[in-house]
C-alpha cells in the first residue's frame, strides 16, 4: 500500500474542515417568549445585612452618595474640595472645643439621657460652623440640578431607612439607640417629625465625624511615637519616660502645645537618649 506524505494529509484534512458548512442557527422557539433583560440595579445607600438590618456607613452618607453618581472630572474636583475643607474644619472644631466634645462623647457612652439636652445645646453652639451650611447643601451646590436631586434623594432614603430600622430595634430591645436619627422629640428638646429627625441625624453624624477624627489623630501620633522608638532602638525605660514627656503637664483639654512647648518637649526627649540614639533620632526626624 502506498503511503501518503504527511504534508498531503494535512492539506486534505484542512480542506475538509474548510469545506464544512456552519450549522444553521436554530430559530427561536415560538414558545420561548420575548427575551427579558436584567433590570438595572437601583442605586441605594441603604444596604441590609443577613438579618435585614440597615448597614451603617463608615463615612458620611453625603460622601458615600457621591460615589454612586456619574460625576464629570470637573464635578469630582469640586466636591472633593468641599470634602477636604470639611475635614479641615472638623479637625479645627474638635481641637478648639475638645472639652465639650469629650463630655458629649462620654455622656453618650454612659447613656446619660438626663444630662444630654444641655450638653447637646452647648455642643451645637460650639460646632455651629459644621452645621451651617450643611454638608449636603454645600455638595449639592457643586452639582447640576439632576445630580443634585439624586444626591439628596440617596441621603434622605438612607437616613429614613436607618431611623425606621433603629426605632424598630429600640422597641424590640426596650432601649433607644442614641446613634440613630429619630422622628420623635430628641434630647435637644426640639420638635419631632421628619425635620426634627433630620436635625438629630445631622447632629449624630457630626459627633461621629469628630470622634473618628480624634481616633485617627491619636492613632497617627501613636504610630509616630512608635516609629521613633524603633528608629532609636529605645529601651522600655526610655519608652516610658518619652511617653510621659509627650503627654506633658496638665493643660486645658482644648490646648495644644505651641512651638515653644514642642521645642522643650524635644529637648527633654533628647536628654533621655544616648549620644548615638540622638543621632539616629535626628536622622529619623529629618527623613520623616
Amino acid at each position: 500500500m502506498r503511503k501518503m506524505p504527511i504534508v498531503t494529509c494535512l492539506f486534505l484534512l484542512a480542506g475538509a474542515a474548510l469545506g464544512q458548512e456552519k450549522p444553521a442557527e436554530q430559530p427561536a422557539s415560538p414558545l420561548a417568549g420575548p427575551k427579558v433583560s436584567a433590570p438595572e440595579q437601583k442605586k441605594t445607600l441603604a444596604q441590609r445585612d443577613m438579618e435585614g438590618r440597615v448597614v451603617r456607613l463608615e463615612t458620611r452618607p453625603e460622601a458615600a452618595a457621591l460615589d454612586l453618581l456619574s460625576l464629570t472630572p470637573e464635578e469630582r474636583i469640586a466636591v472633593d474640595k468641599v470634602l477636604t475643607d470639611r475635614a479641615a474644619l472638623v479637625s479645627k472644631t474638635l481641637f478648639d472645643n475638645m472639652e465639650i466634645c469629650l463630655k458629649v462623647q462620654n455622656a453618650r457612652q454612659a447613656g446619660d439621657r438626663d444630662g444630654m439636652p444641655a450638653l447637646m445645646r452647648e455642643f451645637r453652639e460650639a460646632a455651629e460652623p459644621l452645621f451651617t451650611p450643611s454638608l449636603l447643601d454645600q455638595l449639592a451646590g457643586m452639582l447640576p440640578e439632576a445630580k443634585r436631586a439624586e444626591l439628596r434623594s440617596l441621603v434622605k432614603e438612607y437616613l429614613t431607612a436607618l431611623a425606621e430600622d433603629q426605632e424598630n430595634r429600640a422597641m424590640n430591645e426596650g432601649k433607644p439607640d442614641e446613634g440613630a436619627p429619630r422622628r420623635g422629640p430628641g434630647p435637644d428638646g426640639r420638635a419631632g417629625g421628619f425635620a426634627g429627625g433630620q436635625r438629630r441625624a445631622e447632629m449624630n453624624l457630626t459627633i461621629r465625624e469628630l470622634a473618628q477624627t480624634l481616633a485617627a489623630t491619636v492613632a497617627e501620633r501613636r504610630e509616630r511615637t512608635e516609629a521613633l522608638f524603633k528608629a532609636v532602638n529605645a529601651t522600655p525605660e526610655q519608652e516610658s519616660k518619652i511617653t510621659a514627656i509627650l503627654r506633658g503637664p496638665e493643660r486645658p483639654a482644648n490646648a495644644r502645645p505651641d512651638p515653644a512647648e514642642r521645642g522643650e518637649m524635644m529637648r527633654k526627649i533628647m536628654e533621655v537618649l544616648t549620644p548615638a540614639q540622638r543621632k539616629l533620632a535626628a536622622e529619623h526626624l529629618r527623613n520623616r
